[in-house]
């Protein structure tokens, strides 16, 4: 009698091989998917928050120079206590809107003080030509946000901003 258990026969063998390798490449490309695509997003969110500080940034060289925002805050002598002043129905009330290319951004400036003009700042007293009582130091806070346009990225930025004005 033959023995029909032949052991010499491994033809299923090869079948199980193969599907325990798929199995672990369908494993590993997973997760170098998932890494990938964590990548891709750590990098656009990298990106969105570089753009939005620089927006906040730009906001701030506009607010910080322009004459218009200090004229408005002097009128007929009185000095407001901010500007724009209070806007309603805005995300940041109390802010004025401020479009830098498709980014957001949203300023305020507020009064601080008046007081003597700071050293250095190229007066009369600094060139010796007298006590420098010609001109007055009015101090202001300039606020800034940044927004992106997904809302995810936000920047903060703040800076005293000094104009001289004469007595």
């Amino acid at each position: 009698m033959t023995n029909r258990l032949d052991t010499g026969n491994e033809r299923g063998m090869a079948l199980i091989v193969v599907l325990i390798m798929l199995l672990l490449l369908t494993i590993l490309g997973a997760s170098v998917l998932s890494s990938t695509v964590s990548d891709l997003r750590i990098t656009g969110n990298s990106r969105s928050s570089i753009d939005v500080f620089f927006a906040a940034d730009a906001a701030l060289e506009y607010a910080q120079s322009n004459s218009e925002i200090y004229s408005n805050m002097i009128s007929q002598g009185n000095l407001k206590a901010t500007w724009p002043g209070p806007v309603a129905g805005q995300k940041y009330p109390g802010y004025a809107p401020v479009a830098v290319g498709n980014l957001n951004a949203h300023v305020k400036v507020d009064y601080l003080s008046t007081g003597p003009v700071p050293p250095d700042m190229g007066t009369e007293t600094d060139s010796g030509l007298g006590s420098g009582s010609g001109f007055v130091a009015n101090y202001y806070a300039v606020s800034v946000v940044g927004n992106g346009s997904n809302d995810e990225s936000r920047a903060e930025i703040e800076a005293q901003v000094i104009k001289l004005a004469p007595k």
